[in-house]
């Protein structure tokens, strides 16, 4: 009992975060921005796919206006996320200071060892939960503003946020191809890196679904219990050396 009952405790943080939101102001004011995040967020999501296609002077001014999103996202936003946006904002700097250093010569960049590196943490599983984190908040908080909606004017970034001011590297393994981040996929990489396990966002996707299902038709704990067990046969996890059971 006690094992299933940790994993239940666990489904139910996002709801608790969720429910706990930072306080009316900061809520709005990152839910006026709510539009130009999501092109952040897809921006950072699909850098390594996309990278080969910009220009110098494009890839500039994309990272220069998702620094500016991001930096005051954080700035006016809710603590939670405090850690999410500074991660980002680090990724997309580590990627802005290097293509500086190459004089924004793509075709340089395109052979350049500290370009690829810089990719591979745009690709990694840490990268996309921070994405999700973000994108999970803006669906449950924002939806009324994301519609039509169009973000206040921020002042341009004058000095881009250095490395060392923000979060250290994180080394974490490739997801050769992020995808864009759902609800279900959020909810799902939870559940699977509660359990120290490593899932693809279509697993996450499935584990995501069929937690929501299992936690709106069951009340009962005993039978939610037994009811979350099947979903990771279900979806293909094998959890039969973690803390997961009954």
């Amino acid at each position: 009992m006690r094992k299933g009952f940790s994993l239940i405790t666990f489904l139910a943080l996002p709801l608790l975060v969720i429910a706990c939101s930072a306080g009316a102001i900061q809520k709005n004011a990152l839910c006026q921005r709510s539009s130009r995040l999501d092109v952040a967020n897809s921006n950072v999501g699909n850098m390594p796919q996309l990278f080969v296609s910009y220009t110098g002077l494009s890839l500039k001014s994309q990272l220069l206006d998702d620094l500016d999103a991001l930096t005051v996202a954080q700035e006016v936003g809710p603590t939670s996320l405090e850690n999410d946006f500074a991660y980002l904002i680090r990724v997309n700097q580590s990627l802005y200071e290097v293509m500086t250093d190459l004089s924004w010569d793509t075709s340089v960049a395109a052979t350049n060892q500290l370009i690829d590196e810089a990719l591979v943490e745009f690709a990694s599983i840490t990268t996309t939960r921070h994405i999700a984190r973000i994108s999970e908040y803006l669906l449950k908080n924002c939806a009324e503003e994301s519609q039509n909606n169009v973000a206040p004017p921020d002042s341009a970034v004058e000095m881009i946020p250095t490395s060392t001011s923000l979060l250290t590297p994180t080394n974490d393994r490739v997801n050769p191809d992020p995808p864009a981040i759902s609800e279900n996929i959020s909810l799902g990489l939870t559940i699977a890196e509660s359990l120290g396990i490593e899932v693809t966002n279509e697993v996450a996707r499935c584990l995501g679904e069929k937690a929501q299902v299992v936690s709106q038709t069951q009340t009962n704990v005993d039978d939610l219990q037994k009811a979350f067990s099947p979903i990771f046969s279900a979806c293909g996890v094998d959890v039969s050396s973690t803390t997961v059971g009954g």
